[in-house]
C-alpha cells in the first residue's frame, strides 16, 4: 500500500478568511434543542461496524511523525501529541485511512492546553476536501468553548455563535476533566456532535458527498489523542487491511521517530557539555574577580600610606620656611650690630637649612609624582576610583550667620 498521509499548515488558501481579513458569514444551526425534526439527533444513527481502532500503543500507520521548528507530533506513552510551536497560525493533519468516508462516526478522547497563551484550541477536522476547498473543523479551547467552522475557497464559514464571539459558544454542562470525548456522526449529508455525551449540534448539509479526517491545533497549543475510533452503519465498509500491511506502514514512522529520538539525545548531550564550560567559565571570573580584589586592596594602602608620606612631607617643608624666615630676620639683625663670626656661622647654618628645604622639597614632587602614575596605572587597569579619606572635622556646632 503507497502511504498517502497528508498534513497541511492552514495558512493560504485555508487562513484567508480568518478575522480582519475579510468579512465571514455566520451559518444559522439549529441543535436538538431547538425541536425541528430536521436538525434533530436521530436515534436511528447507529454504527455498529469497526473501521479503525487506534489506541496509540505503538507507532501508527495512519498519523505522521513531525519534528521541526513550528510543529511536533509522534506517539509517546499510549498517546498521540501534536504540539503547535508556532503562536501566529494553526496547523492540520489528516490521517491516511486508505480511502475518503462518507458515512461514519468518530469517537475520540482529545487533552487540551496551550503554551505560553491565554487560550489554546485543538479538535476534529472532517469531511475535508484534499484540494483544500471544504471540510468541517469541531473545535474546543480552554476555557470550555466550542464553535464549528466550515472551510471554503473564501477562507471560514462560522457555523455556531457570533462573529464578533469568533463562533465561540459556551458549554455550561462540560464537566471538568483533563480529556473529552468527541462524538462526530455523518450520514446522507446529515451530521451530529456531542462532547462528552452533550448533544452539541445537529444540522444538514449536502455539500460533501465524502471527505478525509484529520486532528486541528490551534496556535501554541497542544492536543494529546488517547484514543481514536471509526465506526460505519455499513458491513461491507469494515477495514480490511491486514497485519502485514499495517507493519509496513509503520515502518516510516519507526524511522523517523528513531531519527527524532537521535537528534534530540545529541542536542541535549551538547547543551550538558555547554553548561559544564560555563561553570567552569563562572568558576575562573570568581577566581579572577577573588584576585582584582586582592590586588586593588594592596594598591589602595599603598597610595594611603604615599598620600600620608606626602602630607609629612609637607608639614615638614613648612616648618623649614618658618624657621628660614626666622634665620634671616636674625640675621639682618647681627649685621646691623657688627657680629662678623656669628654671621658667618648663622649664614652657613641657614644655607644648610636652605639646602635641607630644597631637598624636602624636591623628595615632595618625586612623591607627587609616584602618586599620580599609580593613580593612572590603576585606574586603566581595574578602571578603580581612590577611596576618599573621611574629612576631619574641627569639632563645634556651626550657627547661623547674623543677618
Amino acid at each position: 500500500m503507497i502511504r498517502k498521509w497528508f498534513s497541511f499548515i492552514l495558512t493560504g488558501v485555508l487562513i484567508i478568511g480568518l478575522p480582519g481579513t475579510q468579512e465571514m458569514v455566520v451559518a444559522q444551526r439549529k441543535s436538538a434543542k431547538s425541536g425541528t425534526d430536521q436538525n434533530a439527533f436521530r436515534a436511528e444513527f447507529r454504527f455498529e461496524f469497526s473501521l479503525h481502532k487506534e489506541n496509540f500503543d505503538s507507532a501508527s500507520r495512519v498519523w505522521p511523525v513531525i519534528s521541526n521548528s513550528d510543529n511536533l507530533a509522534l506517539v509517546q506513552e499510549g498517546e498521540y501529541i501534536l504540539m503547535r510551536k508556532n503562536t501566529e497560525t494553526p496547523f492540520a493533519v489528516l490521517g491516511e485511512f486508505g480511502r475518503d468516508l462518507s458515512e461514519l462516526m468518530i469517537s475520540a478522547s482529545l487533552s487540551i492546553s496551550s503554551r505560553n497563551v491565554e487560550q489554546g484550541s485543538a479538535g476534529i477536522l472532517f469531511m475535508a476536501q484534499q484540494d483544500g476547498s471544504g471540510g468541517f473543523i469541531a473545535e474546543l479551547n480552554t476555557e470550555h468553548q466550542f464553535r464549528l467552522r466550515q472551510i471554503t475557497r473564501q477562507g471560514y464559514r462560522f457555523m455556531t455563535g457570533q462573529e464578533k464571539e469568533s463562533g465561540w459558544i459556551r458549554l455550561k454542562q462540560l464537566p471538568v476533566a483533563s480529556f473529552h470525548h468527541f462524538d462526530i456522526r455523518a450520514a446522507g449529508g446529515h451530521y451530529e456532535i456531542r462532547i462528552d455525551d452533550i448533544p452539541v449540534i445537529a444540522f444538514d448539509d449536502p455539500g460533501y458527498t465524502q471527505g478525509a479526517i484529520g486532528l486541528f491545533i490551534g496556535p501554541a497549543s497542544v492536543c494529546r489523542v488517547d484514543y481514536l475510533d471509526l465506526y460505519s452503519m455499513r458491513a461491507e465498509l469494515k477495514s480490511t487491511t491486514t497485519d502485514a500491511e499495517i507493519q509496513q506502514g509503520n515502518q516510516p514512522d519507526l524511522v523517523v521517530l528513531s531519527e527524532t529520538i537521535v537528534d534530540l539525545r545529541t542536542e541535549i548531550g551538547t547543551l550538558k557539555q555547554q553548561n559544564e564550560d560555563l561553570k567552569q567559565r563562572i568558576e575562573t571570573l570568581k577566581g579572577s574577580d577573588q584576585e582584582v580584589k586582592v590586588r586593588t586592596t594592596g594598591l589602595e594602602k599603598r597610595i594611603r600610606d604615599l598620600e600620608k608620606g606626602l602630607e609629612q612631607e609637607k608639614k615638614t617643608s613648612d616648618s623649614l620656611r618658618v624657621s628660614n624666615a626666622e634665620l634671616v630676620r636674625y640675621k639682618q639683625v647681627i649685621e646691623e650690630s657688627g657680629g662678623g663670626d656669628l654671621v658667618n656661622t648663622l649664614s652657613k647654618s641657614l644655607k644648610s637649612e636652605k639646602l635641607r628645604s630644597d631637598e624636602l622639597e624636591l623628595r615632595n614632587q618625586v612623591l607627587q609624582d609616584s602618586l599620580r602614575i599609580l593613580k593612572q596605572e590603576v585606574k586603566q587597569q581595574f578602571n578603580w576610583t581612590p577611596v576618599q579619606e573621611p574629612a576631619q572635622g574641627k569639632g563645634g556646632y556651626t550657627l547661623p550667620k547674623d543677618k
